[in-house]
């Protein structure tokens, strides 16, 4: 049977809305499925680099990078550092001032 676990680790938004409409009843066959499923390929989350480069997984993206180099400076025998976030995302002072003043 074609689960939501099975349709996430597709990776694809497609394959999870595909198994939930036809969704296979119990003692079906995998080979018995909806041939709309047929096309859907199992690839892991880890490996797929469109899903990586979405918003949705950014997130994991910030993850990797507090924990990668933490990794790698531990190896170096290096066991405390200091960790500086920021974001691109950020306002600028001006820019927040005209948009407080637009709602203002």
């Amino acid at each position: 049977a074609v689960s939501a676990a099975t349709a996430t680790a597709t990776g694809s938004a497609m394959a999870m809305e595909s198994s939930a409409q036809a969704v296979a009843q119990p003692g079906t066959k995998e080979d018995e499925l909806p041939a709309k499923l047929s096309h859907v390929i199992a690839t892991k989350a880890y490996k797929n680099a469109e899903f990586l480069d979405s918003s949705l997984a950014r997130h994991v993206r910030i993850m990797c990078e507090l924990q990668e180099p933490s990794h790698r400076l531990k190896q170096h025998g290096v066991e405390n550092h200091f960790l500086v976030v920021g974001s691109h995302l950020t306002m600028l002072p001006e820019e927040r001032d005209v948009q407080i003043a637009e709602l203002e």
